[in-house]
């Protein structure tokens, strides 16, 4: 609604609830390091939960008395935020009311909300060497959570957010725009991918899953597809690793990486990730919300081509 309480003739269909500092809606999971932490300090709510504020704007923001609801973005939110939120998401389910949850740019832990919980249990999985085990990141709770609601993930292009401490050092020994750079880039992003069907344990992982470049943010993006036109070069470069995969350091041998394809090709793995789950995805919430198919708006001749799943 705008400030005169017409609805949005371009209506928004994803917000986050919080962001970088605390809003007084909920809490925030870190995002910056100790040298930005220095100019930005993030401790007022951080890691906190959701506030009776919070709760009323999220049940504003998902009403649709007034128009389309609009979807709450996971990230950035605590994890007790999220809880909040996914227990909510539960409660409308047995209503008869699935909304599908959305973490728009993110980075995938591998691991339970328990590693960050109990520091004893990350020293003793090695994906806390490879991937980024932060609150901000998405754990394993949270890809359950987004596939049981049809919801569908981001996986951002930022070259530190998506690993731990030893694949940032295989990121920092490449040139930057060399061949091996962009090896360790696919190779982390791929890695990114399976943990999110390692979760799962089923072929259907592949049909949550997406690139949340992150493009407008405070990232360090993949120089080698740090632009809109570079994506040609990573569907290209995803293409190629599906097509003949290679071991991913000390995590998965190739014969996994194999398994975990569940008998789909190179190619539909590629335009799933590539677009195809957003395009399904952007399908779901039209016709959810409005009641009508994506391309039914399309002039005749002009629609939209459904994505091959």
């Amino acid at each position: 609604m705008d400030r005169e309480g017409n609805y949005l003739s371009f209506p928004v269909c994803v917000m986050t609830l919080n962001h970088f500092m605390w809003n007084g809606l909920g809490g925030h999971a870190k995002t910056f390091g100790t040298v930005q932490g220095l100019l930005f300090n993030q401790s007022e709510g951080l890691n906190t939960g959701i506030t009776k504020l919070g709760e009323q704007v999220v049940e504003k923001m998902l009403d649709k008395k007034n128009g389309r609801r609009i979807i709450p973005d996971v990230k950035h939110m605590s994890i007790p935020s999220r809880k909040w939120y996914y227990d909510l998401m539960a409660k409308m389910r047995l209503e008869g009311d699935t909304v599908p949850i959305v973490a728009t740019h993110v980075g995938v832990a591998g691991e339970s909300w328990a590693v960050v919980e109990n520091g004893k249990l990350k020293k003793m999985h090695k994906t806390a060497d490879w991937l980024y085990q932060e609150p901000i990141s998405i754990f394993d709770e949270d890809i359950k959570e987004i596939a049981m609601s049809k919801g569908v993930l981001g996986i951002m292009l930022d070259k530190y957010r998506l690993g731990g401490p030893k694949a940032h050092e295989m990121v920092d020994e490449s040139r930057a725009g060399s061949i091996n750079r962009r090896k360790v880039y696919i190779k982390l992003l791929v890695l990114n991918m399976l943990e999110v069907v390692d979760a799962l344990q089923c072929k259907e992982a592949w049909d949550i899953i997406s690139i949340g470049s992150d493009f407008d943010g405070m990232i360090s993006a993949m120089e080698t597809y740090d632009q809109g036109f570079k994506f040609g070069a990573l569907h290209e470069d995803l293409f190629a690793f599906f097509d003949s995969p290679e071991d991913i350091w000390d995590l998965y041998p190739r014969r996994k990486i194999q398994r975990y394809m569940y008998g789909l090709s190179a190619s539909e793995i590629t335009d799933k990730v590539m677009g195809g789950n957003l395009i399904s995805f952007t399908e779901r919430i039209l016709e959810n919300d409005l009641g009508l198919h994506a391309d039914a708006s399309q002039p005749e001749g002009n629609q939209t081509q459904k994505s091959k799943q």
